[in-house]
């Protein structure tokens, strides 16, 4: 499961590894510098701390205020949310795999240790960040992150060995729950890129439906409201 939620976009720290683009994806160095400022919109506003325009001019990050974040949510006997601590040095791996990267943000800038921590950092001041765990002989094993937040809903599997199995609509249907027992009256995906066709089955599969076209795809919005 990828998912691509405006999640990761941001201004680039480091020199990001530079990676051959599709043909029609070829950009100038002002191009791609101004991608990387965008890609605070998104993989920074997890930069800057301050809060990102979407496209649409809007927010995508609101702060969670004044609610308690709980340490675990039990997913499954064999999978759970891990409320995220400050330590993440064994994410970075999942973003230095190019397919994830260009899943979730559309190009093949890998991170840095720095722009891991700065988004780490944004998401955790302005929503709910956890890791997903797996059990995994008698241990509990880190295979991706999740971020619920009011106005966007960011989900990744980083270990690949785990992708495809359902882990993903497991955790987002947990965090689902979260939202309604908070009250929520909707939950919102700020963009799904159209070329991330698991994404958007998935979501789709939990009662998703597209709420606004983006540049490379949609935005998704599901409904907590009773009928």
């Amino acid at each position: 499961c990828f998912f691509s939620l405006a999640r990761k976009e941001g201004p680039a720290a480091g020199e990001a590894a530079k990676k051959s683009r599709p043909a029609g994806a070829v950009r100038t160095a002002l191009q791609r510098r101004k991608k990387k400022k965008a890609v605070a919109a998104r993989k920074a506003a997890h930069l800057t701390g301050a809060a990102p325009q979407g496209r649409q001019g809007k927010d995508l990050f609101v702060p969670i205020q004044d609610i308690d974040q709980p340490e675990r949510l039990s997913v499954t006997e064999s999978l759970r949310l891990r409320k995220y601590d400050g330590t993440h040095d064994f994410a970075l791996s999942w973003y230095l795999d190019p397919e994830t990267v260009w899943l979730v943000d559309g190009d093949h800038n890998l991170y840095t240790p720095e722009l891991l921590d700065k988004m780490y950092t944004y998401q955790d001041a302005h929503g709910e960040l956890y890791f997903i765990e797996a059990l995994e002989g008698g241990c509990w094993r880190p295979i991706g992150d999740v971020c619920l937040s009011v106005d966007d809903f960011a989900i990744v599997i980083g270990e690949r060995s785990f992708r495809g199995k359902g882990v993903g609509r497991a955790a987002a249907s947990a965090l689902i729950d979260r939202a309604r027992a908070l009250g929520w009256s909707r939950v919102r995906v700020g963009d799904i890129y159209d070329f991330n066709a698991g994404s958007r089955r998935m979501f789709a599969s939990l009662g998703f439906r597209e709420e606004a076209k983006t540049e490379k795809g949609h935005s998704y919005i599901l409904s907590l409201e009773k009928e």
